[in-house]
């Protein structure tokens, strides 16, 4: 029983490494096969790096995620508009 479970750990780890796993070096980037591409959510800047997006903007703050913004202190809500 033990080997079995050694064994779905290893065809996880295969599985989280091959697939679309995030790039933790990297915030942004996503390996598909042999590929690093911006993942869902992120688009390359003019420096070739991926920046996140937020659709609605971040009026007083910084997008730091799709369409997640990280408020200035003082500001709050979706959009740090409040």
């Amino acid at each position: 029983m033990q080997q079995l479970t050694a064994l779905g750990a290893l065809l996880l780890l295969v599985y989280i490494s091959s697939g679309s796993a995030s790039v933790h070096s990297h915030p942004g980037v996503c390996r598909y096969g042999r590929r690093l591409e911006c993942c869902y959510g992120w688009r390359k800047n003019s420096n070739g790096q991926c920046e996140a997006q937020c659709e609605q903007g971040c009026r007083h703050g910084e997008c730091v995620g799709p369409n997640k913004c990280k408020c200035f202190p003082g500001y709050a809500g979706k959009t740090c508009n409040q």
